[in-house]
């Protein structure tokens, strides 16, 4: 211990002398490559207070301050806020030394390399020109662990669930309007270019927003802002995805003021290492942006995005169902076909994004103005079985199990031999644990049906679908503008404000998705048809369509916005 403070004590006290060396005119550097940071915004607080956005050069000259103390913030998208503090204790220069800003994708380990402690009473340096120390260089390490590491286990910063937190993209609020959960799926896998982010907690403003009750996050993907690279990445895991690949290309800003980005990635997941079988995975994601800078002050960018995905969807079953089967991971979605598990549930979403941006930046006069459309569309659709009057084909369904045969078949006793029968066909039977697949196909082959209307007319004839699987539709259309922006007419006045509109039309709708073998489906409701079946009428889903045939693709059932 007497080491350590020993070493400490060097480090403070001989800092200010190191500093003292430095001109009055530094660098701000990446902490790994050592290359010039471009588009860093450095915000002083103190007698003087205004924000500088630094040059191509990366080079900061603060020689005009007046005699104080001061606070610098040091903020870039894509790296770790920085502030510093500076004393200035006469006239003339002051001496800062080269600053390095660490990349965010350097991860939790290195947020805590550059952390310097300082005595602001040491002897030794009362009489230095002046002093700079280092008040903070890293997010909140809890807010960065428990935003994905922590979700597994339902947690929630501060209780608040998603809907009372804000999600944007580049400043366009991207809460679902429906649901009011945040979208990262729309953008899922594209780390390489959604990686620079701000974030607050509670009502702390950022700089496109006022902040929110929960957590409020703003991802920017402005292509200027981007090294030049070409980056190839393979990962393997036994989650969600067993394997996944991306490539990402970005030119950084050419002298000609163009910048461009592109990104591709695929993640694929067979489902075999999950816990819980059918739950695969195929998922893309796609970026590419272009951006143009038309003097100092004015950029326009232009960019596209979507993550088509597929995956098998794991349902909850009742305690008894576990016990059967010895496991709590069952899933009474899947069921063999062929020799491989097909999964009757699927999430399906493919919602293209596309913003056209103009950044207008003017240092002088201490404006900034930031404005976006956004264009949201596609389609997210939910598979399921649906039947018609025909045995439910769910193998947890309650009348399959031991406990209906003890507690419910026979109000005047117990069928113990039913009930046992069906608990060792549970242990031992696959087509009783899960989905009969090839049962649904033979029961549909095997209805060939001619289906009339009220007036006897033919309206199809063939195989009629007893079973069916079909996709429940959530479109999304969805136009935005947001503009935001601060200025500060004086030392200590900031103003900033900005403006949010948002238009969603949502359709929902069921098409047919598999026949499982049938040639059509009769479109009619069910439950009016067996409630009311002396009156056709009564059972017509669309009265304007009385009687619809429908098959694969086609909308059935329901359709509004």
């Amino acid at each position: 211990m007497n080491k350590l403070i020993t070493v400490l004590a060097c480090v403070l006290t001989c800092s200010p002398v190191a500093l003292a060396q430095a001109t009055n005119e530094a660098l701000v550097v990446d902490s790994r490559s050592g290359k010039p940071v471009t588009q860093v915004q450095v915000s002083i607080y103190g007698p003087v207070s205004k924000k500088i956005l630094l040059g191509q050069d990366a080079r900061y000259i603060l020689s005009a301050l007046p005699k104080g103390t001061y606070t610098l913030t040091f903020s870039a998208q894509g790296y770790e806020t920085k502030q510093i503090e500076v004393v200035k204790r006469e006239e003339g220069s002051i001496a800062i030394p080269t600053l390095q800003l660490v990349a965010l994708r350097e991860g939790l380990a290195s947020r805590y390399d550059d952390l310097i402690v300082s005595d602001e009473g040491d002897s030794e340096s009362a009489g230095v020109q002046d002093r700079v120390t280092l008040l903070t260089s890293s997010r909140d390490p809890f807010l960065s662990a428990s935003s994905y590491v922590f979700s597994t286990a339902r947690f929630r910063n501060r209780g608040y669930d998603s809907p009372y937190g804000e999600q944007m993209l580049n400043g366009v609020g991207m809460n679902d309007l429906n649901s009011g959960y945040s979208a990262w799926a729309l953008w899922g896998g594209l780390n390489d270019v959604t990686r620079l982010q701000q974030t607050s907690q509670t009502f702390e403003p950022i700089s496109s927003g006022f902040g929110s009750v929960g957590i409020t996050n703003n991802v920017t993907t402005r292509p200027s802002l981007y090294g030049a690279q070409h980056r190839l990445t393979y990962s393997n895991s036994n989650r969600t995805y067993s394997n996944r690949f991306a490539y990402t290309y970005t030119s950084g800003e050419r002298k000609d003021g163009w910048s461009f980005a592109a990104s591709v990635m695929r993640r694929i997941g067979s489902g075999q290492y999950s816990y819980v079988r059918g739950q695969h995975y195929d998922a893309w994601s796609y970026f590419l942006g272009i951006e143009k800078k038309f003097d100092p002050m004015n950029s326009i960018s232009l960019i596209a995005l979507g993550a088509p995905t597929r995956r098998g969807v794991a349902s909850a079953s009742t305690q008894e169902v576990y016990d059967l089967v010895g496991s709590n991971f069952y899933n009474p979605n899947i069921g063999r076909q062929g020799g491989k598990w097909r999964n009757a549930r699927e999430r399906k979403n493919h919602e293209p994004i596309i913003q056209l941006s103009h950044y207008y930046n003017n240092v002088a006069k201490q404006l900034y103005i930031n404005t976006t459309f956004s264009y949201r569309f596609g389609q997210n659709t939910y598979s399921a079985l649906n039947w018609y009057n025909a045995p439910d084909p769910r193998a947890d369904y309650y009348r399959y199990l031991p406990s209906y045969f003890t507690r419910m078949a026979d109000p005047n006793g117990q069928d113990q031999a039913s009930a046992d029968r069906y608990t060792e066909l549970w242990k031992t039977e696959p087509n009783i644990r899960y989905i009969n697949w090839d049962r649904l196909y033979e029961a549909n082959r095997g209805n060939l049906t001619t289906v009339r209307d009220a007036s006897g007319r033919v309206l199809a004839e063939g195989r009629k679908a007893l079973y069916m699987i079909e996709d429940r539709h959530t479109d999304q259309r969805e136009f935005a503008w947001a503009t935001s922006g601060s200025w500060i007419p004086k030392n200590w006045l900031e103003l900033a404000g900005g403006v949010n509109f948002r238009h969603n039309l949502t359709k929902n709708y069921a098409t047919v998705g598999d026949l499982l073998g049938a040639d059509f489906v009769h479109d009619i409701d069910k439950f009016a048809e067996r409630d009311f079946g002396g009156d056709s009428r009564k059972s017509q889903v669309d009265l304007r369509h009385p009687d619809r045939i429908v098959q694969k693709g086609d909308r059935f059932s329901y359709d509004y916005d």
